[in-house]
């Protein structure tokens, strides 16, 4: 099973491929890239692996709530390749490489994946936030697609004057948060009982164990995780 300092490299190493993309996409792009869903998904990642750092450096990072971020990050990674739809149905044709496009539009949807097998997290209680982001990048970009008359993707999905269009994307979303988040609780369950199962099947074979006793082994077995079953 995973370990709290495999799960702290690998926030370190998803920190810094994020940043990584989030640089590129802001030098291609420049402060436009933030009219873009993606940036946004982005840059949610990136703060994410980063507070998870800092809950193990500064005092002030305990006050971070990277579970409400966690479950925002999940949905808007599982909602990102979502991308490679619209590409085919409009056939969108952009200049950026398909490499650089698969790792803002699949890699870190993958990277988020792995996240939550490290730290299952996701709940219904959080889904009001998700709602919450989804909301305001909405707002966002409706604003500036009938303000600026411009249109933000190849296809228009945010003007008044394609009203039909905005509607259905609108009800696509408030129908896919859901969908995501019980997918995500999901595997964050699966997750918990394996863990559960792990750390019974050890301890049984240990025999006699007091985890006040043995705390590093204790953490290995991951049974306050398990214990959340209960």
């Amino acid at each position: 099973m995973f370990d709290k300092p495999t799960f702290y490299y690998y926030c370190i190493f998803a920190f810094l491929i994020h940043t990584l993309w989030l640089c590129e996409f802001l030098y291609r792009d420049g402060m436009s890239s933030y009219l873009y869903l993606t940036c946004w998904a982005l840059n949610i990642q990136t703060f994410y692996y980063w507070s998870e750092l800092l809950k193990e450096h500064v005092r002030f990072g305990a006050y971070i709530p990277t579970d409400i971020v966690q479950n925002i990050m999940w949905c808007v990674s599982a909602y990102i390749p979502m991308y490679w739809v619209f590409k085919l149905m409009f056939d969108w044709h952009t200049s950026t490489s398909i490499y650089f496009n698969l790792c803002i539009h699949g890699m870190n949807s993958i990277s988020a994946l792995i996240t939550i097998y490290f730290q299952p997290r996701i709940e219904w209680k959080y889904i009001k936030y998700v709602y919450g982001f989804a909301g305001i990048y909405f707002l966002t970009a409706i604003a500036y697609t009938n303000i600026a008359d411009e249109s933000i993707y190849p296809t228009n999905f945010f003007s008044f004057k394609e009203i039909g269009v905005l509607i259905i994307m609108l009800f696509l979303i408030a129908i896919l948060i859901p969908i995501y988040q019980y997918t995500g609780i999901y595997i964050s369950k699966k997750v918990l009982s394996k863990r559960k199962i792990h750390a019974y099947n050890t301890v049984s074979e240990m025999g006699d164990f007091d985890p006040f006793e043995n705390i590093d082994m204790a953490r290995k077995l991951d049974i306050t995780a398990a214990e959340e079953l209960t």
